[in-house]
């Protein structure tokens, strides 16, 4: 049997910040035995998504898949590996609650199931057609962790646009508001000099009625008290306006003095975000 070290010559050398997808000889146990494999880990995914991959990918090399305890690809090309047909048996494994998976695929040639002691035109082209694959599938994991990451970032943006928004509106609420009740203001204090115009005013007439009533003169007092009291309802309403105008500046002040604390918040997650999403595209960019 030949060194370990020496049947592996496929693991990816790539610095630091990429993501190697490495390709480890192992076993696993399928319906119809034990039988070594090709081992690749994968992270933040899920069995079913891993499985799924490699069952598009037998279908596109095989006369037929089945996919009852796991994926056969049956009648398989891959002339790399062998000019005869294959057989690629693909089983998925996670550890219950956690994200971690790791896919074991064997492959059965006409020299039996290629492993440590195969011959090395299969044991390598093996190796290669696996690790190939296994790349299309970290990039297809980081591709689709970006796109969730930048639907993210771009949500938290509309989040603290709409707040940006909302003080604008609230801001532009507060002015009309403080104008309303200048201008209300403004009228009861001409309301209140008419009432305190007609408060003598309706003495008089009372005075002269009662010495010499006529039936002209009730009539005229009885239409001079009528103005009285709509002017008095007019006062009264102009000053719960106001009371209700400075109330409502109150709490508009309040929510946008929340609204920048939740600006500053929003902000902080947005920054935060970004950085995800540019550490997902270095990710992404290093997979090779």
């Amino acid at each position: 049997m030949r060194p370990f070290h020496l049947l592996l010559p496929f693991l990816i050398a790539a610095p630091a910040v990429a993501q190697p997808v490495t390709v480890d000889m192992g076993s696993c146990q399928f319906s119809n035995g034990v039988h070594p494999t090709f081992d690749v880990r994968f992270e933040g995914t899920d069995a079913r998504t891993v499985e799924a991959f490699w069952k598009t990918e037998l279908k596109a090399i095989s006369t037929a898949v089945t996919n009852k305890k796991e994926l056969i690809g049956v009648a398989a090309r891959i002339p790399a590996v062998s000019p005869d047909t294959l057989r690629l048996l693909v089983k998925a494994e996670q550890p219950k609650g956690t994200t971690t998976v790791t896919a074991h695929v064997a492959i059965l040639t006409t020299n039996g199931f290629v492993g440590p002691d195969a011959p090395e035109r299969e044991l390598t082209a093996s190796q290669a057609y696996v690790q190939q694959r296994s790349v299309a599938l970290q990039r297809q994991l980081a591709q689709a962790a970006l796109e969730k990451g930048e639907r993210d970032l771009g949500r938290l943006k509309g989040e603290l646009d709409m707040l940006v928004r909302e003080k604008a509106r609230a801001e532009n609420t507060i002015a009309k508001t403080k104008e309303k009740d200048e201008q209300a203001a403004k009228d009861k204090e001409v309301t209140d000099q008419e009432l305190a115009k007609l408060g003598p005013e309706l003495e008089a007439m009372q005075q002269e009625q009662a010495a010499t009533p006529t039936e002209e003169g009730a009539k005229e007092l009885k239409g001079r008290q009528k103005d009285q009291v709509k002017l008095q309802d007019r006062s009264r309403r102009l000053a719960e306006s106001s009371v209700s105008a400075k109330k409502k500046v109150t709490d508009l002040e309040w929510r946008i003095k929340k609204n920048l604390e939740d600006q500053a918040l929003k902000q902080q997650a947005v920054e935060k975000q970004q950085g995800v999403v540019e550490e997902l595209r270095n990710k992404l960019a290093s997979i090779r």
